[in-house]
């Protein structure tokens, strides 16, 4: 197979053989920055789908036929109270991801032939979601292994032999982020590998033993439409199918510790709780003239705080 672009469409042939019958191609993802591509980035004249990610020749050793160059970049991990893993710099796949969402390498860097870079909005991803950046403290931890944050986390981590199959952690037993994204395949959106709907993708791994008994669990209560959304980066409609996400974000969290969706602990729990969404607006009884004052004071409780504090 003496052209490249034969050998490249053969392997999404052969990959597609054996995917599930829902699975999406790439071909329909933002991560096709060909001139074909769906999204707003895109070559302006390269027309092969792979060979921003993989090269049938001259690719890395390191990674499967990868044509990307690694960011130099030094990132700040995550940390917060409760975490008991110790992530450092990315690794693995995560180091891959990193090599176009960190913002720092142009997409069209390329290992095998000339940069080939793609058109408006920039040579890098562009600001929005699917740019994370070089600080990672408002991002889901990854490049820890995760058995070892398993034995010290009591019940709050399940086994991964109870995981759906999709969940994977890689060879060396960390977790990735491809733990939770599968690069070719858009269907849940976010490239997400299942659907997070009921938080079932978040409780593949954290456990909250009564976490389901709760009104964020099962409260079908949805958004009014007035003021801020509360659910702005998923397509759930109400309290229960946004489960964690009511409070939570995987990336991009205002409030680094523990992920929250703000740095403000009340801000947290008023999006939802001040009327458009909960039928009691207690947004409205912290106002008051006489009121805790909540707003004074930064921070939240956290897991074995003293009570001197």
């Amino acid at each position: 197979m003496n052209n490249p672009r034969h050998f490249v469409i053969a392997l999404l042939l052969m990959a597609a053989a054996g995917l599930p019958r829902a699975q999406q191609s790439v071909l329909n993802t933002p991560h096709n920055l060909s001139v074909t591509g769906p999204g707003p980035v895109k070559a302006a004249g390269e027309d092969r789908v792979c060979i921003f990610c993989h090269t049938p020749h001259g690719a890395r050793t390191d990674a499967p036929l990868w044509n990307r160059r690694d960011s130099t970049a030094v990132y700040l991990p995550y940390n917060s109270p409760s975490l008991k893993a110790q992530p450092g710099q990315p690794t693995g796949a995560s180091k891959l991801c990193l090599s176009c969402h960190d913002g720092t390498v142009a997409l069209g860097d390329l290992v095998s032939e000339k940069a080939i870079v793609p058109t408006a909005p920039s040579a890098t991803i562009p600001a929005g979601p699917g740019l994370i950046g070089t600080d990672l403290r408002d991002d889901h931890p990854i490049s820890f292994n995760y058995f070892e944050s398993l034995s010290l986390a009591g019940d709050r981590l399940t086994a991964p032999a109870t995981w759906d199959t999709r969940v994977k952690l890689d060879p060396a037993s960390e977790v990735q982020c491809t733990t939770c994204h599968e690069p070719h395949d858009n269907q849940w959106s976010n490239f997400l590998v299942m659907s997070n709907q009921d938080a079932a993708l978040c409780q593949q791994c954290h456990r909250y033993p009564y976490f389901g008994q709760t009104a964020h669990s099962l409260s079908p209560r949805q958004w009014n439409g007035v003021g801020v959304d509360p659910w702005p980066f998923t397509d759930y409609p109400d309290v229960r199918t946004n489960a964690c996400l009511n409070c939570h974000r995987s990336h991009h969290a205002g409030g680094q510790a523990d992920l929250v969706s703000s740095d403000l602990e009340e801000d947290v729990c008023h999006v939802c709780h001040n009327g458009n969404v909960s039928s009691s607006n207690l947004e409205a009884v912290f106002q008051k003239f006489s009121h805790h004052p909540v707003e004074r004071y930064r921070g939240a409780h956290e897991d074995g705080e003293s009570p001197l504090n």
